[in-house]
């Protein structure tokens, strides 16, 4: 699979979540929330790194949500140059829209996340293969950022029909080591 059929995949996974209907996508949301929390991997942890949804994600909200009521801390993502990604403590008060359409920390309200110890970080992706390689949207910046910070356990969340048999994949992408959708849960050598 080559950049042409890569990009041609992802616009048929946003095409296809765009025409999600809306109790559907909750649903699914609703179960992939379930399913991570069957596992476990919300217990005792501290520090929880997660995106704010846009509405052809897997929804985050839930998941923020629950870490506001058991005293986790959340962190999401701002996107830099170079494909630099910084977290920075949630606070829904100081967000707002970034050039891609998203919203992210403002990095002069909210603090940074330097301290990333036992942290697991919810990673997006618009499909997954069945060895954990992720098809993201084409910034690298995931990427990137576990390159940087290997120990942290990421969990890619994803709808199951977003799960394709194998991606192509290069030297720079890394693999999740969890995969969460909203029919099952599998475990990578990430």
């Amino acid at each position: 699979m080559d950049d042409m059929q890569k990009n041609k995949l992802r616009k048929e996974i946003k095409n296809y979540r765009k025409a999600l209907d809306i109790s559907e996508k909750e649903k699914m949301d609703k179960e992939i929330f379930n399913n991570l929390l069957k596992i476990g991997l919300l217990d005792n942890i501290k520090l929880l790194l997660t995106y704010i949804s846009t509405p052809i994600e897997v929804g985050t909200k839930l998941i923020i949500e629950h870490c506001k009521n058991n005293n986790i801390t959340v962190a999401v993502p701002r996107c830099g140059s170079g494909r630099n990604m910084q977290f920075y403590y949630y606070d829904e008060r100081y967000l707002k829209r970034s050039s891609f359409g998203i919203y992210e920390p403002d990095e002069n309200k909210c603090p940074i996340a330097d301290d990333l110890e036992g942290a697991v970080c919810i990673t997006p992706g618009l499909a997954f293969d069945r060895h954990g390689y992720r098809l993201g949207y084409g910034g690298g910046y995931y990427d990137t950022f576990f390159e940087k910070h290997k120990d942290i356990l990421s969990v890619g969340i994803c709808y199951h029909t977003n799960i394709i048999d194998s991606l192509p994949t290069g030297t720079y992408d890394k693999k999740v080591k969890f995969i969460v959708t909203d029919r099952s849960t599998e475990e990578y050598d990430g």
